[in-house]
């Protein structure tokens, strides 16, 4: 009977300790400590924003971008979301403007990056140094792709980009 109770106590701790949290860039609301920061790279960079997280950027975003070392999920409000062929169903919030990451760097990440997803946002990815033996499953959705840079002569593989 105890293995059990043991066993119940294991599971239930398990399920609760590893749901991904959210965290939010540019939020114009009332700030919360640990959730709401000012750049991207503050909150991938934060002790508690842990692989598998929610990243939402708000319109107040003032830009930039984020050496990006961990599995994140990425969301802005949309892109075209104005002008002769906008998509209105992107537009959840009061401004219409899309957010520009200026940069995403992977630089020696090895795969801790795979499965990173990047959705209404318009970005560039900057790849550099040893991106390790290959980073699998980038998702890029409602999203404008500026370019892809290579510096430093990368070595390693992106596969399903």
């Amino acid at each position: 009977m105890k293995k059990i109770i043991l066993l119940v106590f294991v599971i239930a701790t398990t399920i609760f300790t590893t749901q991904a949290g959210l965290k939010r860039v540019g939020y114009s609301g009332a700030q919360i400590t640990g959730v709401d920061f000012t750049s991207l790279q503050n909150a991938h960079d934060n002790a508690g924003t842990l692989a598998g997280d929610t990243i939402q950027v708000y319109p107040g975003y003032a830009g930039g971008g984020m050496l990006q070392t961990k599995r994140l999920i990425v969301i802005g409000v949309g892109y075209l979301t104005t002008g002769t062929n906008a998509n209105t169903n992107l537009n959840v919030l009061a401004t219409q403007d899309p957010i520009d990451i200026q940069r995403i760097d992977y630089n020696n990440t090895s795969s801790a990056v795979s499965g990173s997803e990047y959705h209404g946002v318009t970005l560039s990815f900057g790849l550099s140094g040893n991106i390790g033996t290959s980073i699998n499953n980038i998702t890029i959705q409602r999203s404008r792709l500026v370019n892809i840079s290579q510096f430093s002569s990368p070595s390693g593989s992106i596969n399903n980009l």
